[in-house]
Order: C-alpha cells, then sequence, then structure tokens
C-alpha cells in the first residue's frame, strides 16, 4: 500500500466485514489510488469485530426466565421473514409456504411406565426449518453485524439471535439458498468462542430451499 495513504483514509473499523476469515469491506475515500483500494480488499480478516465484541453483548444482555422462550420465537420470527422475502421475489405464496419447529429431549432415562402427570425429559435442542429464502450472501452478511439495520423496518434490532447464545451454547445453521438459476448450500455455526465461523459454501443439486436452525445444549 502506498504510504502516502494514511490509516485515516481507510474509514472507520465499523467497516470491516464482520467474519472471522472474511475479507476487508472498506468504503475508501475517493483520494486513495485505485492499487491501494484493491490491496485493502485482498486483506485477509483475522479478527472479526463480532467476535471481539459479542462476549460482551452476551454479557450485558438479560434473558428472564419469564422470556424463556424468546429465543424459539426469534427462530419462527426469522422463519416468517424469510417466507416474505421468498414470496415478494416471486416465489410461492406465503400460505404455501411451512414452518416446522422440533424438540429434542434428552435421552429416556425413564421405563416409559410413569404416569402421565411425571416430568418429561429435558430439553436440549430446539430446530426450525423454514423453505424461505435462506442465508443468502445478503442474509448471511445480515447476521454477521450485530446490531443490524437490515430489518430495521420490520422493527427488529438485530440482536435477536443473541438470546439464542443466552439460552443455549451454539447454534448451527444449515441453509440451502437460490443464487440465480442455481442452490447452494450454506453451513455455519455460531458460538460464543468462535463468533460466526463458517464451514461450507458450495452448489447442490437440491429441488428446494430450505433452512434449519438447530440451537444445542440448552443452559438450564
Amino acid at each position: 500500500i502506498d504510504q502516502r495513504d494514511s490509516v485515516e483514509n481507510f474509514g472507520p473499523l465499523s467497516a470491516i466485514a464482520p467474519f472471522s476469515e472474511c475479507f476487508f469491506r472498506v468504503n475508501v475515500a475517493d483520494t486513495i489510488s485505485a492499487p491501494c483500494r484493491r490491496a485493502l480488499e485482498a486483506i485477509e480478516c483475522q479478527v472479526s469485530p463480532m467476535e471481539s465484541l459479542l462476549k460482551g453483548r452476551l454479557r450485558n444482555t438479560h434473558l428472564p426466565f419469564s422470556n424463556a422462550l424468546i429465543p424459539l420465537f426469534e427462530g419462527i420470527v426469522n422463519s416468517i421473514h424469510s417466507i416474505e422475502d421468498d414470496a415478494k421475489r416471486g416465489g410461492r405464496e406465503v400460505r404455501q409456504h411451512r414452518i416446522t419447529v422440533r424438540l429434542e429431549r434428552s435421552p429416556q432415562k425413564s421405563l416409559g411406565i410413569e404416569p402421565k402427570s411425571a416430568p418429561r425429559e429435558p430439553i436440549v435442542a430446539i430446530e426450525v426449518e423454514d423453505d424461505g429464502v435462506g442465508f443468502d450472501d445478503a442474509n448471511w452478511a445480515s447476521f454477521g453485524v450485530l446490531d443490524s439495520l437490515e430489518k430495521a423496518s420490520r422493527g427488529c434490532r438485530g440482536i435477536g439471535r443473541l438470546t439464542w447464545l443466552k439460552a443455549f451454547d451454539r447454534v448451527r445453521v444449515d441453509s440451502i439458498y437460490a443464487d440465480g438459476s442455481s442452490l447452494y448450500r450454506r453451513q455455519f455455526g455460531f458460538d460464543p468462542d468462535r463468533s460466526v465461523h463458517p464451514e461450507s459454501n458450495e452448489e447442490v443439486n437440491q429441488q428446494a430451499k430450505r433452512t434449519i436452525v438447530r440451537l444445542e445444549g440448552f443452559d438450564r
């Protein structure tokens, strides 16, 4: 990078792309030369801004016991938005889509002959599946930004995913989405230690879009 281009010209730290193992995305001032701009775009990002903020934000985020279902509601609301977006883009009508919620309990330890009033095995994971647009590039980028304004017009504050990690140890996402005429499968994880960490994003031979958000390790 040309030494004449000072660090101040590179833009605020908030402009850095929000994922580990990604690239800088900086709104560079017009005064920076084209070669310098290309060099910035090629700098590999080793530290994620979300990763540096996530544990602090989780510490300052409160989830009262009375609001214990908020993480589940957050997953369902995300699915509704994904389905609405699919309909707006020319897909099926909203009522023709489906959202499926699965509750996974710990392995049964009883003999199965207890009365129906006996307590059931504790929940250890929740899955929310939908057939909306999924985690395409735009939704993927938005997910990695705390306080994202992507859904501000829908009343969302961009912090709902924090409630997932307040109640669960980790989140796994498996999403098949459309890009043009092709379908891709994006898989990634989300946890306090590694923040958002991509696992794969490959073209697949599938018939339809679908996204599964799995919340694992319920913290009782």
